[in-house]
């Protein structure tokens, strides 16, 4: 939304410097939803759930400012080496994701399914019976292949199908609001959690953070060359691994406030977003709002997405690059 309504800012910049802007706007806002996220257990977009999950419990511990660190190093770490893969081995990639037809794309949905249903959950059956919900819920609205209404009922309003941004306030933010809202009137109601330590990790929490942080940016880096999904996949495998190696710690501290368990799923979310950022200019793929935005910049410089990244466009392949590598 911020880089849709900032914009016509950039008609008066140059067109480096505007997707400059909509890089630090778009990855800021990656990094802004874990922080609603770990304060307030209100994640602001589906890719901060995870991070959600252990942050929070940190936050609730006085330990805010240490889960707010991990996130904001998880996220540079996961975007510096998405971004350095895409210089320098962005073809390869993108020839790589042109392969993926229908069979590959069932074949990773199935896994993807599967995976998050058994990894995340403590239970297969409830992580396969809150995979049937969901499944339910993704099929409202019209088939992009067929245009097919499905589930809709003949209301208009489910043509679009069911956010997924409404559904995470409604599963986290609502039941959060109500619970504060229900400590109203108990002595309780306004205690202040007091903040312990410092707002800097020590070495020892540096050193268990950095497997973490290169583990979730081994899950974002393939899932962002797909042209298709987005971080969410990532972001649980990479909290459903830490999660099965914690157990098998002498002293386990997932539901503890982990520290894992934040610094693996913010790195495999920025890792994807650096990687979907420039997926957009070498396949000119647009699946969500803000890669639209940012490609009406190159409209004005006749550099066509796709083309201009490819070997047989010399002339203008350098602007791509330098689009591609913005986020730096």
């Amino acid at each position: 939304m911020a880089v849709g309504l900032l914009l016509p800012l950039t008609f008066t910049l140059e067109p480096l410097s505007a997707l400059t802007m909509f890089a630090g706007i778009y990855f800021g806002g990656l990094f802004g939803d874990s922080i609603a996220g770990i304060l307030m257990n209100t994640p602001g977009n589906s890719t901060a759930i995870a991070s959600a999950f252990e942050g929070h419990m940190m936050a609730k511990k006085g330990r805010a400012a240490q889960a707010l660190a991990t996130a904001a190093i998880g996220a540079f770490i996961g975007g510096i080496i998405a971004t350095t893969l895409v210089v320098f081995f962005a073809p390869s990639m993108a020839s790589l994701a042109e392969q993926f037809g229908p069979a590959e794309y069932f074949a990773l949905a199935l896994f993807a399914f599967v995976a998050i249903s058994t990894v995340v959950a403590d239970s297969v059956v409830r992580g396969l019976a809150a995979l049937s919900i969901g499944l339910a819920l993704a099929m409202v609205g019209i088939d992009q292949s067929t245009g097919t209404a499905r589930f809709t009922f003949g209301i208009p309003a489910l043509f679009d199908g069911i956010s997924v941004v409404v559904i995470t306030v409604a599963l986290l933010a609502i039941g959060e609001v109500l619970h504060v809202a229900s400590k109203v009137g108990r002595p309780d109601d306004k205690t202040l959690i007091k903040t312990e330590g410092r707002p800097w990790l020590s070495k020892a929490e540096f050193r268990a953070a950095l497997p973490a942080w290169l583990r979730g940016t081994a899950f974002g880096v393939p899932f962002g060359i797909i042209p298709a999904g987005g971080a969410e996949v990532p972001t649980f495998l990479a909290y459903g691994t830490e999660r099965k190696l914690d157990a098998r710690r002498k002293v386990p501290m997932f539901g503890k406030g982990s520290i894992q368990g934040v610094a693996g799923p913010e790195a495999a979310g920025n890792a994807t977003g650096a990687r979907r950022w420039a997926r957009c200019w070498r396949s000119a793929c647009r699946r969500r709002p803000p890669r639209p935005c940012c490609l009406s910049p190159s409209v004005s410089t006749a550099c066509s997405p796709g083309r201009c990244c490819s070997s047989a466009a010399p002339t203008s392949s350098g602007r791509c690059w330098r689009r591609c590598s913005s986020p730096w």
